[in-house]
């Protein structure tokens, strides 16, 4: 790949600042766990739907990316690529504001559940051309610090929709606010294409048809060790996503289920990506597999500190500042994962086969989201503590084997 120019680059990672910053908030006006949650609710769609909702957005993502990543390789501009899943997922959600006007019950429930299959096929796409268009278009040592800001951007408005629950009447929205709501998320998933046009992006890219197949693809794993150990460490650094539900289901019986706390937490998710996520990766530009350790660590003391406090019965835990604080390291910790596990696979493959990198990584950890959700769900059912303990001793042993892994970023951190 020819290096850009000083000019293209400033030019590219503005221009990629922009376009995520419209679809990650986007993404956040859109989170199933409020938004489409309270839809589902206000439309009396039956409730086992509602809880579709969470593994349908998250697995269903990632697992059809191996199909997929031998196909987007054939875009000599993967832009496009990206502006089609951009522009797939504004539309799916323009159609989940129209449910919200024309349909109810039943009807209107699976209508928004296929529209978000839709959704979350787009948003494969975007995944698999996004870190590749990362790799092609910005330098090793500015990548970490642009998926940092785009986080940061995106929890600035998580920040603002907790403080308007926080000042909420009580009520749930209307269908008429929802709908304006999704509305909105589906312009600016429309901005995002549009402004992803403009992106100079090379045109030499990928001309060996790598990985064709879905065997050459999954033979990465075996073949491929510092892929495979990557994934490995990824697997086992999950439970810093997974942990958090759990630490809102302790705040919730620590605090009789008010909603005031829920305005806290979204409050404290907000400024945690806000003050995290920029510092984040300004340090996986220097070194993205220790930024992924150290996250991982974070938050394996978290659950420690929290199974200790709980079992002590602390007098903070009735407290709903400490709920919010923990919850703030929770999604300071997850957010350093993330950032790091983005960073590194993009560093990690070459243009030939950061793509499918990408691919199969994604689509296995779907699966195993899917499996590891469900045991959480089970230790969970018998106590949440238990859920924390077993996600908590996960990240840790991350962060061991993480600390083995290959070296691809830059210079070590002091």
């Amino acid at each position: 790949m020819m290096h850009a120019s000083p000019s293209n680059e400033r030019h590219s990672f503005w221009v990629l600042l922009l376009s995520h910053i419209c679809t990650k908030i986007g993404d956040g006006l859109l989170n199933p766990k409020t938004t489409l949650t309270w839809l589902m609710s206000a439309l009396a769609a039956p409730s086992f739907l509602v809880g579709l909702l969470v593994p349908i957005r998250e697995s269903g993502s990632m697992l059809p990316q191996i199909l997929l990543s031998g196909q987007l390789q054939r875009f000599r501009r993967r832009k496009w690529a990206w502006l089609l899943g951009a522009w797939l997922q504004g539309a799916s959600v323009l159609g989940m504001a129209l449910t919200a006007h024309f349909a109810e019950g039943a009807t209107a429930g699976w209508v928004i559940i296929c529209l978000l299959v839709l959704f979350s096929l787009a948003r494969s796409i975007c995944s698999i051309t996004g870190k590749d268009l990362l790799g092609r278009t910005i330098p090793k040592r500015r990548r970490g610090r642009l998926t940092g800001w785009q986080t940061s951007a995106s929890g600035l408005v998580v920040l603002g929709v907790g403080l308007t629950l926080g000042t909420w009447s009580g009520d749930r929205p209307d269908l008429g606010t929802l709908a304006v709501l999704l509305f909105g998320a589906a312009t600016l998933w429309f901005c995002g294409g549009l402004l992803i046009a403009l992106l100079r992006e090379p045109a030499d890219g990928v001309t060996k048809d790598f990985g064709s197949s879905l065997a050459d693809r999954l033979a990465l794993l075996r073949d491929d060790a510092p892929f495979r150990r990557f994934v490995f460490a990824r697997t086992l650094m999950m439970g810093s996503a997974l942990i958090a539900p759990y630490y809102v289901l302790i705040a919730q019986r620590r605090s009789e289920g008010a909603i005031a706390v829920l305005g806290y937490l979204i409050v404290a998710s907000g400024l945690a990506q806000w003050l995290s996520s920029w510092l984040w990766g300004r340090y996986a530009d220097r070194s993205s597999r220790l930024v992924m350790v150290w996250a991982s660590v974070l938050s394996a003391l978290l659950g420690f500190g929290v199974l200790t406090a709980e079992w002590l019965e602390a007098p903070p835990i009735h407290a709903i500042w400490w709920h919010a604080a923990v919850f703030f390291v929770s999604v300071v910790a997850h957010s350093g994962v993330r950032v790091g596990r983005k960073t590194y696979v993009v560093d990690l493959g070459g243009d030939e086969q950061r793509a499918h990198y990408v691919a199969v990584s994604n689509t296995l950890m779907g699966a195993l989201l899917l499996l590891a959700g469900g045991l959480g769900a089970a230790l969970g059912a018998w106590s949440p503590l238990a859920a924390i303990a077993f996600f908590a001793m996960g990240s840790l042993a991350g962060a061991v084997f993480g600390l083995g892994l290959k070296e691809v970023t830059g210079d070590p951190l002091p």
